[in-house]
């Protein structure tokens, strides 16, 4: 019964009878068209965290021979944790290189890269 129905389907697309005819063109257009666009997303995308990612660190560069301070570790990271304290956390991303090395410039650090 279920081949009958088929061979009968298949028979009536095939022939003349335009109300069986579907036309698959505009459906592999519309199809490539929203896979552009899913990649271009997905590219955005990561790109987007990528650069999200290479921003979140701050590496400061100090000058040991002409600061007057030695514990540069512990007072980078006590700088760190009072700037994440006080400030939000899109203004901590966003200025960390301005804040850490104002704050260890404070301390009596000569830092080379501050702002």
């Amino acid at each position: 019964m279920v081949k009958g129905i088929m061979l009968q389907f298949v028979k009536s697309t095939r022939g003349g009878d335009s109300q069986h005819n579907i036309s698959v063109a505009p459906l592999k257009k519309r199809r490539e068209q929203s896979m552009i666009i899913r990649n271009i997303l997905i590219v955005s995308l990561f790109l987007f965290l990528l650069m999200l990612i290479m921003g979140c660190s701050y590496k400061p560069m100090w000058d040991p021979t002409t600061s007057k301070v030695h514990a540069y570790y512990d007072d980078k990271q006590h700088c760190q944790y009072l700037i994440q304290e006080q400030t939000g956390a899109w203004d901590y991303g966003y200025n960390e290189a301005k804040y850490i090395s104002r704050c260890l410039e404070g301390r009596g650090y000569i830092i080379l890269n501050g702002e």
